[in-house]
Parts: C-alpha cells; structure tokens; sequence
C-alpha cells in the first residue's frame, strides 16, 4: 500500500520510499517584470476581494437580523480582522 510517498507492508512494517518530486519555482529576478508582478499580485487582489465580500455580506446579515451595537462592533473590527 501506497500512502503519501511510503510505502507499508504488512511484513516490513513502515519503510519510506524516496522519490524525485519536480516542484515548479519561479525566479522573480529574471524574466519581464510587469507579468512576474502580476501573476503574484492576482492571488492577494482575489484575496482581497473575498474578504471585502465577507465583511459586506457579515454588515448586512447583522445589520437585518441584529442589534445596532452589533452592527458597530463588525464595522470596528473589519480593520483589525484584515490587518
């Protein structure tokens, strides 16, 4: 049986079995710059938007269902939340 790189046997008990992984790197030093900084940009402005989404989503289920002071304490910790 094969699990995460090792292999057990019934006999042998736990014996690891080394393999070559190719891990894709990318080197930001060379190359064009303007497609390096967007490709890492894209992950932190999706990042970004996910959570402004759930701050407006979190506003407005306790602003309908909830008290004011409610309302107050999520609108003063959305900062301290994304920080």
């Amino acid at each position: 049986m094969r699990l995460y790189g090792m292999t057990i046997s019934r006999k042998a008990g736990l014996t690891l079995n080394l393999q070559k992984t190719k891990k894709k790197t990318m080197d930001m030093t060379d190359g064009v710059i303007w497609k390096q900084l967007v490709l890492f940009a894209v992950p932190l402005l999706i990042g970004n938007l996910f959570q402004q989404l759930y701050n407006t989503v979190d506003s407005i289920i306790v602003g309908n269902f909830v008290s004011t002071q409610a309302l107050a304490a999520v609108g003063s910790t959305g900062p301290i939340i994304n920080m």
